[in-house]
């Protein structure tokens, strides 16, 4: 299994609704990742997460404003993956393109078109379910 890290805002307050759903269909959820919005996927090799990355952090992350979010309703991805969409979803977005600039890598969106093809960033989201059910 290949080592990855990722950041990530835990959305604890969904997880009794989520984690029946997650930990039958996401690898993440069996492995311990709780229900969350993703902020940078993936981030950085683990070998570089060193004190430097994790300061480097701080000052970003010292600098965004809190926030509210709400999550608003069920959403898929092509290929079946559930997701809960927060509004509004520019604050992440915001936080997404602050750790890209501050530690020059991209989120997988960017990389390909066919995670979100509507945007050059991700919409953040918490999984839900790494696979649907086919529509009847």
């Amino acid at each position: 299994m290949a080592e990855e890290s990722a950041l990530i805002v835990p959305a604890l307050e969904v997880a009794h609704l989520v984690e029946p759903f997650r930990l039958r269909h996401d690898p993440s959820a069996r492995a311990g990742v709780p229900p969350h919005i993703t902020v940078m996927y993936p981030f950085l090799e683990p070998g570089r997460l060193a004190a430097d990355v994790v300061l480097g952090l701080d000052r970003v992350l010292a600098a965004v404003v809190a926030f509210e979010y709400e999550l608003t309703e069920v959403r898929e991805f092509e290929g079946g993956v559930l997701y809960l969409a927060p509004e509004p979803p520019e604050p992440f977005m915001a936080l997404t393109q602050r750790v890209a600039d501050a530690f020059d890598v991209a989120p997988i969106a960017a990389r390909t078109t066919s995670w979100c093809p509507t945007s050059p960033w991700p919409r953040p989201q918490p999984t839900s379910s790494a696979s649907a059910s086919p529509r009847s």
